[in-house]
């Protein structure tokens, strides 16, 4: 999500600063009236993603729109493009494919919350501290929550100055709890608080830095054998049949493998592979089912246990705490906050 310019979506003047005017490119929702704010800022980043990616679709899900807050800033560190993203509200992002001189790799920091990012050669879920390396020739989805961190634009010209025969695609995470990985994200955190006071020869200093020790810790990365094209095919067409039987409690590993005409092995490979597992891919998607039953305005009949029963869980209590855990709510306050949305 780097790009070195952001094409104006919004001219707002509020409480005397501008959020977003002319080529300025920072976004302060704390500068739009509450009322705004939600919609402004999925402006903001849809014009900010779409100036180097295509095909962008962004989803916020403000829990309580008059508390909302975001901040999209822009920064340069020596040929690197990048930009401080935070929002304290959960959000998905999809996008196409980088274009023009931007395309390359992706380098994300995350400082707070979590992050999930997903390609077509991987998933990688993030939490504070933790790095991912993500290639930009192909689209990739973004899932956030109370989340800051800093992004990072690679780009070829520069990457072939470090690295003559970087090859392959990435979608890899590199953890920032302990050694040199936790060197670099202490790095790149100061980096996004001081970044404003540092002099173009400082920045250019920084990059190299930056891009050595990526070079280092990245080194076994690209021999890693990502899914294959068939990989890829069938593990979509397993998704498939799990998502037309995510109402079935009895859904299990066996069973799908069993239509899929895969060994359970096979499917446990295929998952993991992508960056995730069985287990926690359907948990999710069942999850995902259910906010969108608990916030829809129009349904307002089924109970929260009829929701979480009619997705395929079998004990409540287990429900409640995936759901806090994924959205920061329970069931019961976003089914709430949804009804209190719709009257206001």
């Amino acid at each position: 999500m780097c790009a070195p310019q952001l094409r104006p979506a919004v001219s707002l003047q509020s409480g005397g600063g501008a959020v977003i005017l002319g080529r300025i490119m920072n976004y302060r929702s704390d500068l739009v009236p509450p009322g705004e704010r939600t919609s402004t800022y999925e402006g903001a980043l849809r014009s900010y993603i779409s100036s180097f990616a295509s095909q962008v679709e962004v989803d916020v899900a403000a829990r309580m729109p008059e508390n909302f807050s975001a901040r999209l800033e822009k920064l340069s560190l020596g040929r690197l493009p990048g930009a401080i993203h935070a929002s304290n509200a959960p959000h998905t992002v999809h996008a196409g494919p980088t274009h023009g001189p931007h395309t390359g790799l992706d380098l994300y920091y995350l400082r707070r919350g979590r992050l999930s990012l997903t390609a077509d050669n991987g998933r990688v879920d993030l939490i504070a501290g933790d790095m991912a390396l993500l290639t930009t020739n192909g689209p990739f989805e973004a899932h956030s929550d109370d989340f800051e961190m800093l992004a990072l634009g690679l780009p070829h010209s520069v990457q072939r100055e470090s690295k003559p025969d970087r090859k392959g695609s990435i979608c890899r995470k590199i953890g920032g709890q302990s050694g040199l990985g936790s060197c670099l994200g202490g790095l790149l955190s100061a980096i996004a608080t001081g970044h404003a006071e540092l002099t173009a020869g400082e920045g250019g200093i920084l990059q190299s830095a930056i891009l050595d020790v990526l070079a280092y810790l990245s080194a076994g990365m690209e021999e890693e054998p990502g899914p294959s094209p068939r990989h890829r095919a069938k593990l979509r067409e397993v998704k498939a049949l799990a998502l037309s039987a995510l109402s079935n409690p009895d859904l299990s590993p066996e069973r799908l493998a069993r239509e899929a005409a895969i060994s359970v092995r096979t499917l446990h490979r295929l998952f993991h592979m992508s960056g995730t597992t069985f287990g926690g891919w359907l948990r999710e998607a069942r999850l995902r089912r259910c906010w969108r039953d608990l916030t829809d305005s129009d349904n307002r009949a089924p109970a929260v246990a009829a929701v979480a029963f009619g997705w395929g869980f079998r004990d409540l209590r287990t429900f409640n705490r995936a759901f806090l855990a994924l959205y920061g709510l329970t069931p019961t306050e976003a089914r709430r906050h949804s009804r209190n949305t719709s009257r206001s």
